[in-house]
């Protein structure tokens, strides 16, 4: 996330969470950068995970019209 004040209004546990992992990582003197960047992409590919389940049952439950035949008059 951009540091911003708008940002931090908007999403305050993202922002959060991102400061954590900033102030871990240099307290630690960069060890904590690993966990936090894998715990940041597991967290990523579930949430499109969900995303992606959730728009997919929203197709489903559209009905869909049948195409004219072109053939009959």
């Amino acid at each position: 996330p951009r540091p911003s004040w708008r940002s931090l209004r908007q999403r305050p546990v993202v922002f959060s969470v991102f400061l954590i992992g900033i102030v871990a990582s240099v307290v630690t003197g960069g060890k904590a950068l690993f966990p936090f960047m894998v715990v940041y992409l597991i967290g990523g590919a579930i949430r499109h995970l969900v995303l992606f389940v959730r728009d997919r049952s929203d197709n489903d439950d559209s009905v869909e019209e049948a195409d004219p035949d072109p053939f009959t008059m």
